[in-house]
């Protein structure tokens, strides 16, 4: 997910696409775009008037895992931020202005209209939003009940860094730059065992 050019915040619209592809991986895209397309009537009707399309509830339930998120942990801030020319106005909200707010952020895509006489605000969120994300919802290579030695916690945090990461293999995709992108920010002193372990991946059949 690409961070904000605000340094510890994110967008809204990126945690909850986020949200969307730890929910429901590749078809995030898909959801997003009725996201888009839909976000102004979403939040004030209820699933008969869109004909219980599936895209409505995926959205409302993406919805309900930031607000759950955002609200038991107390961490998490969040900010309306206006964008202008002589310095952004960045304003914390507290949790009862978010809650006032929110929906005007949730049918604009993240922006809310203050007033006709200024730009839209865009609502960002404190970067260990993702964490708490990861931490709550991921999805795990291996079983809770599973005994893990030292190789099987490396997959396991190669496996949760890829899914972060969103990172997908494809016929282009090279050892080397396997490597690059995924194992040496985690694993830079590896040893050649175990770099040769995950080489076998690479290793063409027969």
């Amino acid at each position: 997910m690409k961070k904000s050019t605000y340094q510890g915040k994110v967008r809204f619209t990126d945690c909850l696409r986020t949200l969307l592809y730890e929910s429901f991986g590749e078809a995030e895209s898909e959801t997003y775009a009725y996201y888009q397309k839909h976000c102004s009537v979403i939040f004030k009707v209820e699933a008969d008037f869109v004909e219980f399309n599936p895209h409505y509830f995926k959205v409302r339930l993406a919805i309900g895992k930031f607000e759950y998120l955002y609200h038991t942990h107390k961490d998490i801030d969040v900010f309306d931020i206006m964008p202008r020319k002589s310095g952004d106005k960045i304003t914390l909200l507290s949790r009862s202005k978010f809650f006032k707010y929110s929906k005007d952020f949730y049918e604009n895509e993240g922006r809310r209209c203050s007033s006709q006489k200024l730009p839209m605000s865009l609502l960002y969120v404190s970067d260990n939003f993702l964490g708490h994300l990861y931490d709550t919802f991921r999805s795990e290579l291996f079983r809770r009940d599973f005994v893990v030695n030292d190789f099987t916690h490396q997959l396991e945090r190669v496996y949760q860094h890829m899914k972060k990461q969103a990172y997908l293999f494809s016929e282009e995709t090279t050892v080397k730059e396997f490597f690059r992108d995924m194992i040496e920010p985690l694993y830079p002193e590896l040893s050649l065992n175990d770099q040769n372990v995950f080489w076998r991946f690479f290793k063409p059949q027969g």
